[in-house]
């Protein structure tokens, strides 16, 4: 039974799901995940909800205040939402105490390794990872804290009595940080027989973290996993070697079809090389927002046929000339200069 919901709590009524859910939102939070909660909208890729036969267990890696962890509770899945932000814990914490769901919160980043990483909130919602060596380099307006860290792997053998038999769904979005998770996680998945896994593709904030696009597939190909794009009930199969001509992109990770998925068909995602070029040409312009010719300078190292189009090239020798004193250059356009 819902409990009488206190100050700053709102309510979800979309037709994607049949239960509708409280969820508690800060008073002066301005991001878009609350924004939108507040006018009972659900940020996450609505097809999802049409994905699975029955609920199973979840992970939901970066719940923010609950826009992944919420909806699937309210569909009868039970999980564990791991995120580093302590205010964000305790107002996730609250919704689940008001909707009686069957979530665990642990209030701690997902990473390669178990100890301290560096995370940091700018103006609008913007959150950063880092390492230590990007610490004060990505905007002035950040503020950074240090906070507890955990690979999955030492998860699993810390909370061992405490985890359910099998984790039937993992979805990951962390700000830069998936492919040190999946690093971290190889154990996890071959003791769970490699469940599905729902993952943002951010080629900014994966530069921050000196990995792209094409690391973060190829780490997840090698474990065996095939990226797909979930349109409705078709998996439109990625290419590892196609462009990242779109800055954020979701993608689910299948090794194998799970029985409890409902999926009619499979196409595959085509990318015309011309359009490619010309998309290129178009964005790498001294004129471009700087986070965007960073990702794609950054980006195009894993492309050497693309880098060495005449056209190209004069774009990335004009955008080295013109910023030759950035000090950031060397980062996100060293491996050409």
């Amino acid at each position: 039974m819902l409990m009488t919901p206190p100050p700053h709590t709102y309510l979800s009524t979309q037709r994607i799901i049949h239960n509708p859910f409280f969820w508690v939102v800060h008073s002066t939070a301005d991001d878009p995940i609350s924004q939108n909660a507040r006018s009972g909208k659900i940020n996450i890729e609505h097809d999802l909800f049409k994905l699975f036969k029955v609920p199973g267990v979840f992970l939901d890696l970066g719940s923010n205040i609950g826009a992944f962890s919420l909806p699937f509770a309210a569909m009868g899945w039970r999980g564990y939402a791991f995120e580093a932000s302590s205010q964000n814990c305790n107002i996730l914490k609250k919704s689940i105490h008001l909707n009686d769901f069957d979530i665990t919160v642990v209030n701690k980043a997902i990473y390669d390794k178990t100890g301290n990483i560096y995370f940091g909130a700018g103006k609008g919602g913007c959150e950063f990872w880092s390492n230590g060596l990007i610490k004060n380099e990505v905007r002035e307006d950040v503020q950074w804290e240090k906070v507890p860290c955990i690979s999955l792997d030492d998860w699993i053998k810390q909370d061992k009595k405490k985890i359910p038999e099998k984790i039937t769904f993992i979805k990951m979005d962390i700000e830069g940080s998936e492919v040190a998770a999946l690093r971290g996680m190889k154990k996890m998945l071959k003791k769970n027989e490699y469940p599905p896994i729902f993952v943002e593709s951010n080629s900014w904030t994966l530069f921050l973290q000196n990995e792209t696009q094409k690391s973060l597939l190829n780490t997840a190909n090698e474990m065996g996993y095939i990226p797909y794009i979930l349109k409705g009930d078709t998996l439109l199969e990625y290419n590892i070697n196609n462009f990242p001509t779109i800055l954020v992109t979701d993608f689910l990770l299948l090794k194998d079809i799970p029985k409890n998925m409902k999926i009619k068909q499979f196409e595959a995602y085509v990318q015309d090389s011309n359009e490619v070029v010309s998309f290129l040409i178009q964005n790498l312009s001294i004129d471009s927002p700087k986070h965007i010719l960073m990702s794609y300078c950054f980006a195009l190292k894993d492309f050497p046929d693309y880098a060495s189009n005449l056209q190209i090239k004069e774009r990335l020798e004009k955008i080295a000339e013109v910023n030759s004193q950035d000090k950031f250059l060397e980062k996100y356009l060293g491996w050409y200069v």
